[in-house]
Parts: structure tokens; sequence; C-alpha cells
């Protein structure tokens, strides 16, 4: 395993089991969002710059969610399918299981950045719609 694969190792083996790391876990937390805003809106309790920051809290866990699935789709053991009939031959000579290994490793590095992307995105997210919010408000 690369070491630019083990944050994600270690964060897929904490959380492949958890229900935020599945597609039923996207639509439950956009559910709840929608829920809140309906709830915060009615209620009239918070003041519109409160509400502004829980709903952008509360926006962010979809797409944690989305990152966690994935890392998980990352790691699956699936990703290794059984060879067509017709790369059979290819695959006996040398030069194509080289050929096959280099595109599996930059294709495996590049998903990993681009997870590493997504997660950064989010914690700068987290970190900067709630001062702007209240900032600006």
């Amino acid at each position: 395993m690369r070491n630019l694969d083990k944050p994600l190792f270690w964060v897929y083996e904490r959380t492949k089991e958890s229900i935020l790391s599945s597609v039923k876990g996207v639509f439950l937390a956009i559910l709840l969002t929608f829920a809140f805003s309906i709830i915060i809106d009615v209620s009239g309790v918070l003041s519109p710059l409160w509400a502004g920051i829980i709903m952008v809290l509360l926006s962010m866990i979809p797409t944690i969610s989305i990152g966690l699935i994935a890392i998980k789709l990352k790691f699956r053991k699936t990703a290794n399918p059984i060879p067509r009939a017709e790369l059979a031959y290819a695959r006996q000579s040398g030069c194509f299981m080289s050929v096959e290994n280099i595109v599996r490793s930059v294709a495996s590095v590049c998903f990993s950045l681009m997870i590493y992307v997504w997660f950064a995105m989010l914690v700068m997210m987290f970190t900067v719609m709630p001062v702007f919010n209240l900032i600006f408000a």
C-alpha cells in the first residue's frame, strides 16, 4: 500500500460499516437537512444569522457522506475483475502486465488525490462559510 493511501485506508477501516458511507446515508442526510430547514423557518426562534450557520453546517453532512462513499469505492475488493477472453492472450505477455500495473497505479493515485481534494474542500467550506455568514449577514 502506498503512503498516500494509508490515511484513506484508516478512514475506510473506521467508517466502512457506518450508515454515512452508504447511499442510504446520503439520502437520510439530505432529508435531515430539509427537515431542519423547515423546522428552523417555521419556528422563528433563531435569528437568521444563527439559522444560516446551522444550515451551512447541516448541509455539509451529505457532502461528507459522498466523500466516505468514494473512499469505500476505492478500497473495494471488486476492483480486480476477471479478465475477458480476448484479453487472456495479451495478459500472458509480460509487457501487457507492466502496462496494466502502470495504468492501475496512476488511476489509484489520481483517485486518492481526488478524495484528498474533496475533503480539503470540505474543511475549507467548514471554516469559511460560517465566517462569511457572520461577516456579511
